[in-house]
């Protein structure tokens, strides 16, 4: 039950995409299309950036509160 969310998003996305290269089917094209476009290109290294740097400033900030919440108060 709990990982039937996760086989509809790999059956709708990984094997319908897979089985529509193979077989040649036209709903494909749109997808390669949109790999060719260098603002993809561009919008993917932005979104890899603002992931690897508000990843990592998020966990400093945590590790900074968990700290002081730690500590005895007097």
């Amino acid at each position: 039950m709990l990982l039937a969310p996760l086989l509809l998003v790999f059956l709708a996305f990984v094997v319908y995409i897979r089985s529509a290269t193979a077989f040649g089917w036209r709903a494909i094209p749109s997808y390669v299309a949109v790999w060719h476009d260098p603002i993809f290109a561009r919008a993917a290294v932005n979104t890899l950036i603002f992931l690897v740097i508000g990843i990592n400033i998020k966990m400093a900030i945590a590790l900074f509160l968990s700290g002081s919440f730690i500590q005895e108060r007097s």
